[in-house]
């Protein structure tokens, strides 16, 4: 004779699973803030998740991203909760700033970048070296963040791209508007590289094009070449 077996119903089954293993049945999601030298790449490893998934809940086309940009973190492991707890304690070093603080020295020395700056930046390579090679418009903003290190010029990068030195202008496409022009793509690429420490200047504080006629700057010891342009200490 056979004895009947009683079957929970699925629902209760799935509710019991969810309680004896929420981790495994629930992703966590949360909000990260980029920072200078972040990279789809690094946030996917540090959150357990992977670049597509983050493509795909933040509706991104390409890999490119930018400081203060918000991202959406949806983690797909049992790890989730370690990594929302994570991005709570690493997005707490930079959201109690102003996001529309402008980056000083000491702000470039603890990673912090204003979303406006970012684009400035961005702007001004674009503006400068928008049709020259890569390597070009990488210097152009290491020029920029160098001069924002320096103590012979302004300490923050608005300051360093609006500066005008007895009349003159310090970068052409302020005094010509070309510096309210939108910002390419690969520019921005290079703004973010520049603000993560990138210069393969190694130093320059000025540049210029190839067959210029400024005495001061044709003095200056050249470091630094690529396309048409000339990146000098």
């Amino acid at each position: 004779m056979y004895k009947l077996v009683k079957r929970w119903p699925v629902w209760v089954s799935v509710f019991l699973l969810m309680l004896l293993f929420p981790s495994a049945c629930l992703a966590a999601q949360f909000t990260y803030k980029v920072r200078a030298g972040d990279s789809l790449y690094k946030i996917a490893q540090r959150y357990g998740t992977t670049v597509n998934l983050l493509k795909t809940v933040n509706h991104l086309r390409s890999n490119l991203i930018y400081p203060g940009q918000t991202l959406v973190i949806k983690t797909k492991s049992s790890s989730s909760a370690a990594a929302s707890k994570k991005a709570v304690s690493n997005n707490n070093k930079t959201t109690n700033s102003s996001t529309n603080r402008t980056i000083s020295r000491a702000a470039l020395n603890s990673g912090e970048v204003s979303r406006s700056d970012f684009d400035l930046l961005a702007r001004l390579i674009t503006a400068e070296a928008g049709g020259e090679p890569y390597q070009a418009q990488l210097a152009v903003g290491a020029v920029v963040m160098n001069r924002v290190k320096s103590s012979l010029f302004p300490d923050t990068i608005r300051a360093v791209i609006y500066q005008v030195d007895n009349g003159h202008y310090q970068f052409t496409p302020v005094m010509n508007g070309w510096i309210n022009r939108p910002a390419t793509d690969q520019a921005r690429q290079a703004a973010s590289e520049v603000l993560a420490g990138k210069d393969p200047t190694n130093g320059a504080l000025y540049f210029y094009s190839q067959g210029i006629t400024n005495k001061f700057l044709l003095s200056r010891p050249v470091c630094f070449t690529a396309g048409n342009m000339v990146f000098t200490r």
